[in-house]
């Protein structure tokens, strides 16, 4: 019995130690950045230029752009938690082709910025590139926010602070990184109130005015395509519910996401 006793305080000590270690380095298990600069030869792109913005806590941070044609929206994008902005940049050419502007925008601590990530830093740098696109005349009628995964829940944010961007696109959204969490470390007591970075947006959905385009990966393994879901059943109209079947978290651009994006922008822009 004794013996029992001390295997079972042993085995009690280290689940202690492993969720207090989770706690603690939460952030790590969030941010994944790569942190290596790419140039866009080195992914294989031409139609982008590289920019360079300065957030409000003085952080400069690069991104890469290509101009809209007249009358055509411009994509602000933000891509997810273990990718760079520069990997998602060939997936973005056939919308220029088609005359789309493209900002895809570079968080703090990725790909070769400066910076550490955090959910008020990247509100941060989210509004740096609003303020980039605004001061080469764009109305926010004309700019479309982007999210991928992580990335929704900044795009969310941005569309409650900027109610008259021209849409709202999330790619495999989240109801909020607190739930995400707890549907993975269902063993962490208590988990939804130690999330640091939360990005909640189910509880800010209800407030985009703006046309919204929801896609969802029946097949995530990551986010839980119910989360998807429930952000499209909170968000008010108008909206629209595209679910890909036998797709997982991030293959659905390559399984009809791109061309249903531009049907949306199309249908926006009439």
């Amino acid at each position: 019995m004794i013996t029992l006793l001390k295997y079972a305080g042993i085995l009690g000590s280290i689940y202690l130690l492993l969720v207090v270690l989770m706690v603690i380095f939460q952030d790590r298990l969030l941010f994944m950045p790569d942190k290596k600069y790419y140039s866009p030869s080195d992914v294989g792109v031409s139609a982008y230029t590289e920019i360079t913005v300065t957030t409000s806590d003085n952080i400069k941070l690069k991104g890469w752009y290509a101009e809209a044609q007249p009358g055509k929206q411009t994509i602000l994008f933000f891509h997810g938690n273990a990718s760079t902005w520069q990997w998602r940049a060939k997936d973005f050419e056939p919308l220029i082709q088609k005359g789309h502007g493209v900002l895809l925008a570079g968080y703090r601590g990725y790909g070769g910025n400066a910076g550490k990530p955090s959910e008020a830093g990247f509100y941060q740098d989210a509004e740096a590139y609003l303020a980039y696109l605004q001061s080469r005349q764009l109305p926010l009628s004309a700019i479309v926010l982007y999210g991928e995964s992580l990335g929704t829940g900044v795009a969310v944010e941005m569309a409650t602070r900027y109610k008259s961007v021209g849409g709202l696109i999330l790619e495999a959204p989240y109801a909020s990184i607190a739930e995400t969490a707890a549907m993975h470390y269902p063993f962490v007591p208590f988990i939804r109130s130690l999330i640091r970075n939360r990005f909640d947006s189910i509880y800010k959905i209800g407030s985009v005015t703006a046309p919204k385009l929801v896609m969802v990966a029946a097949d995530d393994r990551v986010i839980a395509p119910a989360d998807g879901k429930r952000i499209f059943e909170y968000a008010p109209t108008p909206k629209a519910l595209k679910v890909y079947e036998r797709t997982s978290h991030n293959d659905i651009r390559a399984m009809g996401g791109l061309p249903d994006v531009a049907t949306f922008l199309t249908a926006i822009n009439n």
